[in-house]
């Protein structure tokens, strides 16, 4: 329990750093992911997350939304150890920013 209070945290604080700066690049590409996925576009909707996410060893940016629209995407298009790869990473980076909180605001920038 106490683990995920601490994991609500994080991204109660991703979201309002986020806000706080001014997300219009993420909402457009977010409108974008949206429009494949609306549309049943799966396979550029997977294409279109994955580019999104850095591949660098430390989370940065919206890795964490990226990595969890991929892994929906993917469990949609019954692609299920693809998905839980992603899901088990997305759980990495809520781990890694519960554990390094001052990294936060610093993988946004």
């Amino acid at each position: 329990m106490k683990q995920f209070r601490s994991i609500q945290g994080v991204v109660f604080s991703v979201g309002m750093a986020c806000a706080a700066i001014g997300c219009n690049t993420s909402r457009e590409n977010l409108a974008v992911f949206n429009r494949h996925y609306e549309t049943g576009r799966m396979d550029l909707a997977c294409s279109f997350a994955a580019q999104k996410i850095s591949g660098k060893e430390t989370p940065h940016g919206d890795d964490l939304l990226w990595m969890l629209q991929l892994a929906a995407t993917e469990r949609y298009c019954q692609r299920y150890e693809n998905s839980s790869g992603w899901f088990d990473r997305a759980e990495g980076t809520l781990r890694y920013y519960a554990l390094n909180r001052n990294q936060i605001a610093d993988s946004i920038v």
